[in-house]
């Protein structure tokens, strides 16, 4: 045989070899990683440190890709090696994998940081319900700057992996992100209104409020904006700077307030104690009910009926709730006392 011809097929035998032993590698990492997975589910529990592996379990796809893709990119750069005619490209593999990496790291880094937080504030058995709301507002802020110094660390080891001087760059992205910023005024005012809204206690996470045509609880307050989620499921994204007036309903108490439509020939007396019934039930059935319901008077003449005010004192945020229960405790009541209400209101006879 010829000695080229036998060159070229010990370079055929060796790229089959590389090929077929790292896929054998990576089926056998695959088989591995999900192995230990379900071990690891099986004997964590509240008491030993593997009750963290839950919030990082969602890792183990992403980390499977990134290995999957540091076993073709080590393939191609070994196969690249045996072909003497671009085996110098083979330098490019090791920094493919060295970016691969810096990306896995960067990501579990932002996810341990995350856990971190959530560990080191929300950990302490005695926190009071207001200070569980502060931290729980705080968090998702620390949590965005942490994101954002991990990435911003992460592009620079990246630069640096490529041999590109990144000080240039962050010389140029200063003065860039300087002129951005004297032209991005929405950008600093959100920024400063939600710093403000941190530090002057305005509304924390888990608080029930009102702004503009937003109602609801609130679920997050980030740099930029606060999400505000409603009873009926819709989320509100508002800007922080566009935020003005605010009713904080989560203050202490509030309350919920039911109007009852009934005929003008009932009696007014009866139906004020079955309402006052109806409430001291109501408190005794709901620990959020702070005070039984009263009755307020007579809110309005109407065409068809009297509107009966009702207000009951309950725990922040509770009204919708308590409203709904009290609604079908009038009616239930009324029927056994046979107490009417309006039937000819072409609307409706409970009005909220």
């Amino acid at each position: 045989m010829p000695e080229s011809t036998a060159k070229y097929l010990y370079v055929l035998l060796n790229i089959y070899l590389i090929i077929g032993i790292g896929l054998l590698i990576l089926r056998s990492i695959v088989v591995i990683i999900d192995s230990i997975d379900t071990l690891t589910v099986q004997y964590s529990s509240p008491e030993n440190i593997l009750r963290f592996y839950s919030n990082l379990r969602h890792l183990i796809p992403f980390f499977k890709r990134c290995l999957e893709y540091i076993i073709y990119v080590s393939i191609a750069t070994l196969v690249v090696e045996q072909i003497e005619i671009i085996a110098n490209l083979a330098t490019y593999g090791s920094k493919a994998v060295k970016i691969i990496g810096i990306i896995f790291l960067s990501r579990g880094l932002i996810v341990i940081a995350n856990l971190f937080l959530q560990e080191a504030l929300l950990r302490y058995p005695k926190l009071t319900d207001v200070q569980r709301k502060k931290r729980l507002t705080i968090i998702p802020v620390l949590e965005s700057l942490l994101k954002y110094l991990i990435y911003f660390g992460s592009g620079i080891l990246i630069l640096d992996t490529i041999e590109i001087d990144a000080t240039p760059i962050l010389a140029g992205a200063g003065i860039v992100g300087l002129a951005v910023g004297l032209g991005a005024q929405n950008l600093i005012n959100d920024m400063v209104s939600g710093f403000f809204i941190l530090f002057e206690n305005y509304y924390l996470v888990g608080d029930y409020i009102q702004t503009g045509e937003a109602e609801g609880i609130v679920e997050a307050i980030e740099l930029r904006t606060t999400r505000i989620r409603h009873v009926n499921g819709q989320m509100y994204i508002i800007r922080n700077g566009d935020i003005g007036s605010i009713t904080n309903y989560s203050k202490d108490y509030i309350y919920a307030v039911v109007e009852v439509g009934i005929e003008y020939d009932a009696d007014l007396d009866q139906v004020y104690r079955v309402i006052e019934k109806v409430g001291h039930q109501l408190k005794e059935k709901y620990s959020e009910v702070l005070e039984p319901t009263k009755v307020d008077g007579i809110e309005d003449f109407g065409d068809f009926d009297l509107s009966i005010r009702t207000i009951t004192k309950v725990k922040p945020g509770k009204h919708h709730q308590i409203k709904l229960v009290l609604r079908k405790m009038i009616k239930d009541f009324f029927d056994q006392e046979g107490i009417e209400l309006n039937a000819q209101d072409p609307v409706f006879i409970l009005k909220q």
